[in-house]
């Protein structure tokens, strides 16, 4: 006897198992201090989300190698994890360039660039244009909360 394929119920299973992961840490263990992002990658696929009350961060990733705003990919992954939480661009080629994210209203939490030949996707001047752009903040600007 052969066992058909249910595509649903990877999915499935993949919710179970965040859910049981989430549970073990908060609950078994009593850690508190994670922070729950919730990856995609550049098809985000609702049904594996596993709920608002199991994610701090919504994610997505791409590596494309233009700095366009990424708003199709960033609209995409809001309509499944909603308006109150946070996306991060959580791996990305080429950083997006923050005057196209301002106008267009694509308000990634932050870009996470792959060291070597992903960051060199992004040339120094563009950079140093981004680092000093006011609309990213960089570590500098965020106060120690020690």
């Amino acid at each position: 006897m052969t066992q058909r394929h249910d595509p649903l119920r990877g999915k499935a299973q993949y919710q179970r198992l965040w859910r049981f992961q989430f549970n073990y840490f908060t609950q078994t263990k009593g850690i508190h201090n994670l922070v729950w992002l919730h990856p995609y990658n550049g098809e985000p696929d609702p049904s594996f989300y596993p709920g608002k009350q199991y994610v701090d961060v919504g994610g997505a990733d791409t590596y494309v190698r233009d700095h366009g705003p990424l708003t199709d990919l960033f609209n995409r992954t809001r309509d499944i994890v909603g308006g109150t939480v946070p996306i991060a661009l959580h791996e990305n080629g080429a950083i997006p360039d923050p005057d196209q994210l301002q106008a267009t209203n694509t308000y990634w939490v932050l870009f996470n660039t792959w060291n070597g030949r992903w960051l060199r996707t992004n040339s120094p001047s563009f950079l140093r244009t981004v680092y000093g752009h006011s609309y990213v903040v960089t570590r500098d600007e965020v106060p120690n909360l020690k």
